[in-house]
């Protein structure tokens, strides 16, 4: 489902910011 989809993007991005913000 294209939510699911969009979850799975969200949490990719969440990753990307949290390893950003430790920088």
């Amino acid at each position: 489902p294209i939510i699911l989809k969009k979850y799975n993007w969200c949490l990719e991005n969440y990753d990307k910011h949290v390893l950003l913000f430790k920088l």
